[in-house]
């Protein structure tokens, strides 16, 4: 059996990346993807893999299976000094970034897992359950954003000798 292992994380980091929003409110990306806790804060912003799902199976009649999961993926995102951390501001951004990633989807922007990429299944992505997750007044006035991001995705597995 050949095994090809893909990168799950560098497509939904270039995703995130092209958010035209982060600048207006001070979202920091840095080196994202390589924080490091340093005293009691974070320095930078961060995506997690935090495993998947099997949602379904189909098998036809060729014994060809197509299995739906559903990948998870948890985002914190570190906003830097120099904006007013109201409730009601870090609201308006986490719901405009749940928002901005509905639209993404809806016009084909997002990210694809499937490792059928001609298949005519379509992946959807979205953000849920955005949430402020901690503050600092540390001189910094730094706050940390947690997302929940989501990635439901097809792969297709060609019967080959012995597949049941």
């Amino acid at each position: 059996m050949e095994f090809i292992t893909r990168d799950a994380m560098k497509p939904i980091m270039d995703f995130i990346a092209v958010c035209p929003f982060l600048d207006d409110y001070g979202i920091d990306l840095g080196n994202m993807g390589a924080q490091l806790f340093t005293a009691s804060k974070p320095d930078t912003s961060m995506l997690l893999y935090s495993g998947s799902v099997l949602a379904g199976e189909i098998k036809d009649v060729q014994r060809t299976r197509t299995c739906n999961r559903q990948a998870n993926y948890q985002l914190f995102l570190l906003r830097r000094a120099g904006y007013d951390s109201q409730r009601c501001n870090a609201s308006n951004f986490l719901f405009n970034f749940e928002q901005w990633v509905e639209a993404c989807q809806f016009q084909g922007l997002c990210p694809k897992l499937s490792l059928d990429e001609d298949s005519r299944r379509k992946e959807v992505m979205w953000a849920d359950n955005a949430a402020p997750y901690s503050e600092w007044e540390d001189g910094l006035d730094s706050s940390l954003y947690q997302i929940q991001l989501h990635i439901s995705y097809y792969n297709t597995y060609i019967n080959k000798e012995g597949f049941k």
